[in-house]
């Protein structure tokens, strides 16, 4: 969202930054939201408004950003004196904190400012939320509602508790499932989340969500014991628990991270999210630049830990990872249900590496096309024409992937090329 906005402000970059992107729902789509927020005192003095806010879709990285200008902003975080937006509700609601400000879009999709408010439970801490006051930055214009009138909101309003307090929530809820002395001694069936992060979704029914994943206290476990989804208007919590071990989102950001293709583009995977994608849980993994520019996007099984990642040059490369996600499930149901594997050796006849991270082969005498994965090893990556190899296929493991019109692919499940660990071995023994 950052690498897109900044490309279209423009002249307007000599008073103006891009401020904090807010995510939320907008009639149905993930959008993430920012307000252009003055550069210092003097622009403040100088030009009193903002112009707009910048609109950049959160589901589509082809969208370009929109520099949605309508009515001049004068009440926002980087004004000054009283047209601060902080020091405007403070003056009439200053006995409650604000725990937190998001920039929002109504139905006419004009920008309004939703101020959260909350009062300590314990001491100092254990906030809990009390109302929101919707203000419009134009006019300075303020409504207050009540927590157990939430119900009465307006139905563009896509989030009020804070992405802190939503992962606050689930810290409190996973350590002191059974009470303060258990989360010091015993800790019995202690969860806490995985990351120190919570991240924005949208379900099934077109509700904005907070999802959070959880594993056990140990820093060394990649395990997800289960995953919590918030609602972030109503604050209410649904865990469900992991069955069987899983991986955590840290777990599933590592093995995509590293992945030979993901290496080799030194791309970065971010905020990974667990679906469910044909009858599995996966985690969908976004892969950005350096810039951070979305480049393509990565899915990883949490049962196995398989990694797929969309070819980049592709047109939609989500598309594509998805697609070849779910050949990979395909793929599998097929072997559980194909007879065993069996061996083929062979000389190596021609080999070269095709879109998505496949090695493509053929073997001297027979007419079949043959396709591994790279990941599989570093044999299949330094072979070359001419070489001895042993391949372990299944039986009916043709793809259904047609090359020509008279051959299909058919995927190896095991590849070893004796040549090389001939050349190795006698490296070994060398002194």
């Amino acid at each position: 969202a950052s690498f897109a906005g900044e490309k279209v402000v423009g002249q307007l970059g000599t008073y103006y930054r891009v401020g904090d992107y807010d995510i939320q729902s907008e009639q149905g789509h993930l959008e993430w939201v920012a307000p252009l927020e003055f550069q210092g005192f003097v622009q403040w003095l100088v030009r009193r408004t903002s112009p707009g806010v910048l609109v950049v879709s959160a589901e589509d990285p082809d969208a370009g950003a929109e520099l949605r200008q309508r009515e001049p902003l004068r009440y926002i975080p980087s004004a000054l004196l009283n047209d601060n937006l902080y020091r405007h509700v403070y003056f009439r609601y200053g006995n409650e904190q604000i725990l937190e400000t998001t920039l929002q879009l109504d139905d006419h999709g004009d920008p309004k400012y939703l101020c959260t408010l909350g009062r300590p439970t314990i001491g100092w801490i254990g906030q809990k939320v009390t109302g929101v006051v919707i203000v419009d930055p134009t006019s300075g214009a303020m409504v207050r509602i009540d927590r157990h009138k939430f119900d009465t909101l307006p139905t563009w309003v896509s989030r009020i508790y804070p992405n802190d307090l939503a992962l606050d929530y689930n810290q409190w809820f996973g350590l002191y499932v059974h009470g303060l002395w258990n989360s010091l001694l015993a800790r019995r069936d202690v969860h806490i989340p995985a990351r120190d992060e919570v991240f924005g979704m949208l379900t099934g029914s077109g509700t904005f969500v907070w999802f959070a994943d959880h594993t056990s206290p140990s820093s060394t476990d990649q395990s997800m014991t289960g995953f919590s989804i918030m609602n972030s208007v109503t604050g209410a919590i649904t865990y469900y628990s992991a069955v069987g071990g899983e991986f955590s989102s840290i777990g599933a950001e590592g093995a995509v991270a590293s992945h030979p293709l993901v290496r080799q583009g030194r791309l970065t995977p971010t905020q990974p999210i667990l679906y469910r994608v044909d009858g599995t849980d996966a985690w969908v993994v976004p892969l950005v630049a350096d810039t951070g520019k979305f480049q393509t996007l990565a899915l990883v099984n949490a049962k196995d830990g398989h990694v797929v990642v969309g070819d980049a040059s592709n047109a939609t490369p989500q598309n594509d990872a998805f697609a070849r996600y779910r050949a990979f499930i395909r793929g599998q149901s097929e072997a559980r249900s194909s007879a065993t594997e069996r061996v083929i050796g062979g000389v190596l006849d021609r080999i070269g590496q095709g879109p998505g991270g496949n090695v493509y082969f053929t073997v001297r005498g027979s007419s079949r096309i043959f396709r591994v994965d790279v990941a599989s090893g570093v044999a299949v990556v330094l072979a070359r024409p001419g070489d001895r190899v042993s391949l372990r296929v299944r039986s009916g493991g043709e793809s259904g992937e047609v090359l020509d019109a008279t051959r299909l692919v058919t995927d190896v499940a095991g590849f070893e090329d004796r040549d090389l660990r001939d050349v190795f071995e006698e490296r070994t023994k060398s002194p």
